[in-house]
């Protein structure tokens, strides 16, 4: 059951659709996906850092799915699809304020993610 018991379509209606890694540079960006679900919302996201002094600039790649519950009117917590974690559960905090959302990884290793790849950052909605 949701954290949040008045979480809903209301709600998630808010955030749904496609947002963009704010502030980006050229070694780090991201997008993640979020669709309506009961109770919450699931999302899905790919990451990409390159490392600037690396030759050849190869870039590294994370992505990961999972579902989230609200805690509060503009706070979710997601747990990522099992398929996406090693032997334990991981999970990413989601924040909105005005037109921008945050998110942060509990884990700075992410079997998911590739080397120095991260999903924590500003993001805004899509074009």
């Amino acid at each position: 059951a949701a954290l949040y018991e008045k979480a809903g379509k209301d709600i998630v209606s808010e955030y749904e659709g496609e947002w963009e890694r704010a502030n980006v540079t050229k070694e780090n960006s991201g997008n993640l996906k979020i669709v309506n679900e009961d109770s919450g919302f699931r999302f899905e996201g790919i990451f990409l850092h390159t490392n600037p002094i690396a030759d050849p600039k190869v870039p590294h790649i994370g992505q990961y799915a999972g579902k989230a519950v609200f805690v509060a009117k503009n706070i979710a917590i997601g747990k990522l699809d099992e398929k996406y974690t090693d032997e334990e559960d991981k999970y990413v905090g989601f924040f909105w304020d005005g037109d921008s959302m945050y998110i942060v990884q509990t884990d700075s290793n992410y079997s998911c993610m590739g080397n120095a790849v991260s999903s924590e950052g500003i993001y805004t909605r899509g074009e």
